[in-house]
């Protein structure tokens, strides 16, 4: 009798509306996070190459290189050394985003430390916008040449 009983529950509850409707919507979200994650992965990509064709090879591999430091770094530091070091990184993002080879290291730089450095979160933050926006122009600045360059020739 055990085993009637051990054989229905399971048959009972996997034929309800309820199950059914909820494995359903489990499905429907894992399908919509694989799509989500497909369409970053995808938009990723796509900049990485866009970057690749418009940079040249050591460009790139300086950019890593202050990236990667900048991670190493930036636990090691302490408190007082990163309250010297913040203005002074967002005054060169600021300032040097026309310097096209120059600003994007100092960017890469900028955001790898803000990962974990110990300031507080507002500046945490500041300089995450500093580098980014500081990196946005650069590469503005390096496609709007090219492409004037391109419409140039024509």
């Amino acid at each position: 009798m055990n085993s009637i009983n051990a054989l229905l529950v399971p048959t009972f509850v996997s034929g309800s509306d309820s199950f059914s409707n909820l494995a359903t919507f489990g499905v429907r979200c894992a399908q919509s996070l694989a799509v989500r994650r497909l369409l970053l992965a995808t938009y990723l990509g796509g900049t990485g190459l866009l970057l690749a064709a418009a940079l040249d090879i050591q460009t790139i591999i300086l950019i890593v290189a202050f990236a990667c430091c900048g991670l190493w770094a930036s636990p090691r530091l302490s408190s007082r050394s990163s309250a010297m070091v913040t203005p002074i990184l967002i005054l060169l993002n600021l300032i040097c985003w026309r310097e096209a080879f120059l600003a994007l290291p100092i960017a890469a730089l900028t955001i790898a430390l803000a990962h974990r450095f110990s300031v507080n979160q507002n500046c945490r933050d500041f300089l995450k916008l500093s580098g980014i926006v500081g990196a946005s122009l650069t590469l503005i600045v390096i496609l709007g040449k090219e492409v004037f360059q391109v419409l140039a020739q024509f």
